[in-house]
């Protein structure tokens, strides 16, 4: 979910009238600005995914690690027809990279490979650390991943 301005990394309120508060439209010149435009990618990277991979938009999905203790939670989302993706969420200040931090697969095998890096450099990423482009094999039912603090990464069973 985004709100007005959000897609532009715009901060503060909206109106599209100028009133007795002052004027509150949007200012269109700070869209595509080197704050506004990264953040204009990662919208349109995201849609794109939701669009391109059934599994974000089935009712299928369960959590598969829950790690309190660094707040990292990772959950499935699959269709019937054989799209599965695992979906990583780091909300805290951990970071882990070389493949030092083990997501549980709830007994799932495979190659993964990941696919969104809300931390990545073209979305504006702070200490940047990820997976881009390796394919991970699941051992034991869990991969280990490079995990970038404050990221949602995306994985695609291969």
């Amino acid at each position: 979910m985004l709100f007005m301005g959000t897609e532009g990394h715009i901060d503060g309120s909206w109106n599209p009238v100028v009133g007795s508060w002052g004027d509150l439209r949007l200012d269109w010149a700070k869209i595509g600005d080197s704050t506004g435009a990264p953040m204009q990618q990662l919208v349109r990277d995201t849609n794109s995914l939701r669009w391109s991979h059934p599994a974000l938009r089935s009712a299928y999905g369960f959590v598969t690690h829950i790690d309190p203790q660094n707040q990292v939670t990772a959950f499935k989302r699959y269709d019937l027809n054989g799209d599965v993706l695992l979906v990583v969420v780091n909300p805290g200040d951990g970071q882990w990279g070389s493949n030092d931090y083990g997501v549980s697969l709830s007994g799932d095998d495979g190659t993964w490979l990941e696919i969104f890096n809300s931390q990545a450099p073209v979305y504006g990423g702070v200490n940047t650390v990820g997976n881009n482009g390796m394919y991970l094999e699941a051992s034991q039912g869990q991969i280990w991943i490079s995990l970038p603090s404050w990221s949602v990464l995306i994985f695609a069973r291969q």
